[in-house]
């Protein structure tokens, strides 16, 4: 294999050098705070830096296909010897602060084991591995340190726009703003994977029913809905339950719909912006990268224009995803709608009779048309994506015998 350096990176050693670049500012981060803890969790997250980028390096350039030689378990100053004395090789360039990073090891050392405490010199390491790692990246991947965000490599547009906002909020400092933008990133990934779920359907008939009979069991229903969907996607239940939780946290004014919000007893601090983006963004990779082609592609739009309305509210607009439930008593629709198409439902009351009408155009030309009478059940309203503003609906109608 030969690579011409700098060359642009695949998108598994994107996403490991966008790693390293967090693992760089955790560090920075301790470095700042005042006491030994924080000024010990520093040097390990700089040593971890740099070694970490070196196995990206060595991975991108195949050291090991080329030289035969194993560094899987080569200690870091071995490490960097291995992959400087390849660099020098084959390319000419030797690595960035190679002497400094060799003895990053040995600092690491001492001060695991209680011996020291960096104090002065932790400053300089921290300047020391930030040069080593931008140097590297420009001169190995051809890229800037901003070039490394988890935000480049989504492909939903939308998703991607809120990641971005995220780390720019890490940037500013500003961590609520990074919490909200998170919640919204993993929102609108969670909608594109449950807005057409076969389990969300299989639970819907169970909600409705419940919910004309206890507004708690219909709760618990949505719950146990929404942790099964959680684990089919992959998601690690506690980290789940703690992203929850900040998110309860949210002030009522960063959400389209909410009544009450627990009262944060503290400041917002860095740790938690990380924490809820990291938990965001890795979701949201790791659904990216799982997602499989279709069995087959439909067309992206039908010739048929199909209208359909309850009473005076207009449902044509509702928007893509959910289904129409058709049992032996009763029918169920599910749909996501825009906040006009939801304050219109409102405006139904369960119990009342209201005229159902369905009709299917072709070219400016009613084909079909049917109309029917029905009771209205039940109107179920959960809100899932505070941005844009989406919920979903649940109506439960039983047609009039005559």
């Amino acid at each position: 294999m030969n690579v011409v350096l700098p060359s642009k990176p695949d998108q598994v050693s994107m996403t490991l050098l966008i790693r390293a670049r967090l693992m760089l500012e955790h560090a920075i981060g301790h470095s700042h705070a005042s006491s030994s803890i924080d000024r010990m969790i520093a040097v390990h997250g700089l040593d971890n830096t740099v070694e970490y980028v070196l196995r990206i390096v060595a991975r991108h350039v195949d050291i090991e296909a080329v030289t035969g030689k194993s560094i899987e378990t080569a200690e870091l100053a071995a490490l960097a010897g291995e992959v400087n004395r390849f660099l020098n090789e084959r390319y000419k360039f030797a690595l960035p602060y190679f002497p400094e990073i060799k003895l990053l090891r040995q600092m690491r050392n001492l001060v695991q084991h209680g011996i020291s405490d960096p104090g002065a010199e932790l400053d300089r390491l921290g300047t020391i591995v930030e040069r080593f790692f931008n140097s590297t990246m420009e001169r190995v991947f051809g890229l800037k340190k901003d070039d490394l965000r988890l935000s480049s490599i989504i492909v939903n547009d939308l998703v991607r726009n809120y990641l971005a906002q995220a780390e720019q909020c890490l940037d500013s400092k500003d961590w609520l703003g990074c919490i909200v933008a998170s919640r919204d990133a993993f929102e609108n990934a969670r909608f594109e994977k449950i807005k057409d779920s076969s389990l969300r359907v299989d639970a819907t008939p169970a909600i409705s029913e419940t919910s004309q009979r206890s507004r708690y069991l219909s709760r618990f229903f949505g719950r146990v809905r929404d942790e099964l969907e959680m684990l089919r996607l992959g998601v690690d239940q506690s980290r789940y339950d703690r992203f929850r939780r900040y998110l309860d946290h949210i002030p009522l004014d960063r959400g389209p719909e909410r009544m009450s919000a627990m009262v944060m007893q503290r400041d917002w601090e860095q740790a938690d912006a990380l924490f809820c983006y990291h938990f965001a963004s890795g979701v949201v990779v790791q659904w990216e990268r799982a997602a499989q082609e279709p069995l087959y592609e439909l067309p992206s739009s039908s010739p048929y224009d199909i209208r359909e309305s309850l009473g005076d509210v207009d449902l044509t607009g509702k928007l893509p995803g959910g289904c129409l439930y058709a049992g032996w008593d009763a029918e169920l629709q599910l749909i996501y709608a825009e906040r006009s198409l939801k304050n219109e439902i409102g405006k139904l009351t369960p119990g009342n009779k209201y005229l159902k009408k369905y009709s299917r155009w072709l070219n400016g030309h009613c084909e079909h048309e049917s109309s029917r009478e029905v009771v209205l059940m039940a109107v179920n309203v959960e809100l899932v994506t505070n941005n844009p503003p989406r919920w979903e609906i649940i109506l439960e109608y039983h047609e009039v015998v005559q």
